[in-house]
């Protein structure tokens, strides 16, 4: 959560002596939980070339980012180093800023791809990204892109990648997991336990051959499989913790994003189990309630010194 007013949720969290998560991207303050994502995109990266070596000639990069987070910069840097590290071949790459947002994203993919036709391979930071620069490779009539992402936040890219079209691979970061890890880390810390410096959480490369072994298809969306779920978690679940009822509260920094609904999703459940109580709330109301707060702190001792 970007912003001055966010000082004020960090400061208040270390006042009160609050353990607080940092999810996807490192905040001052905060335990870090997510993965390594310079590492995973290497690996993504390091796999496509191997795959893309011997049937594209030269590899021309569209690189759609979110320029403004760390964590996503360092998508982009892993995957160019990756693929540059296993492809056979010249590489030539342009990055563009799609700030996560999938018009956006489309409208500078579009752009790219208008200035510079011979672009063969899309890399996104994140789900939005990488769906809109392939409908942007669509509308400019482009049939030999081919697209790799990190993220796998929802139903949307499991869908297209389930067509083995144009959507090759996926570095998926599972939110269901990192939910269900962050309240047992939190859980954990509720019952006296210290948090590690950092929880790292697991990843997995899905292509259209074995999104199946993670994934089902159904009515209501895309689920994730229990087994699969078992594997990823690889660890004994956290018991119900002693004493009376806590709260875990989340602040999410896009609550309608596919990944934080499955992420809520995941820690509602969890929650449940543990005897928890989960509290979503934007960022706005939590940094709005905190300075009310601290007002009120300021005007009692400014009372007491005047009495």
């Amino acid at each position: 959560i970007e912003g001055r007013g966010a000082d004020t949720l960090r400061a208040m969290a270390r006042r009160r002596r609050i353990p607080f998560l940092a999810e996807s991207s490192e905040q001052e303050g905060g335990v870090y939980i997510g993965p390594d994502n310079f590492a995973v995109a290497r690996e993504l990266g390091n796999r496509a070339g191997r795959m893309l070596s011997g049937t594209i000639k030269a590899a021309r990069i569209l690189l759609v980012s979110l320029e403004r987070l760390p964590n996503t910069r360092s998508r982009c840097d892993g995957f160019i180093k990756g693929f540059s590290e296993t492809y056979k071949g010249p590489v030539e790459s342009w990055r563009v800023d799609g700030r996560g947002r999938f018009r956006d994203a489309f409208n500078v993919s579009l752009d790219a791809f208008t200035v510079h036709p011979g672009i063969n391979v899309a890399f996104g930071v994140n789900d939005h990204s990488i769906l809109a620069a392939l409908e942007a490779s669509d509308r400019c009539g482009l049939d030999t892109v081919h697209g790799f992402s990190v993220g796998g936040e929802g139903g949307g890219l499991f869908d297209v990648l389930r067509t083995g079209r144009k959507l090759r691979a996926c570095a998926a970061l599972f939110p269901e997991i990192v939910g269900t890890l962050s309240v047992e880390a939190l859980a954990g810390a509720l019952s006296g336990r210290a948090l590690p410096q950092a929880i790292r959480t697991p990843h997995a490369m899905l292509t259209p051959d074995n999104l199946g072994d993670y994934y089902q298809r159904r009515t209501d969306g895309w689920t994730l499989l229990p087994e699969a779920e078992e594997r990823l978690l690889a660890g004994p679940p956290m018991v119900r913790p002693e004493g009376p009822p806590r709260v875990i509260g989340f602040v999410p920094h896009y609550p309608a994003h596919d990944w934080y609904r499955n992420m809520i999703r995941a820690m509602r459940l969890r929650s449940g189990a543990l005897g928890l109580e989960l509290r979503v709330a934007a960022p706005q109301a939590g940094i709005a309630r905190e300075i009310r707060a601290l007002r009120r702190m300021i005007a009692r001792n400014a009372a007491h010194k005047v009495e």
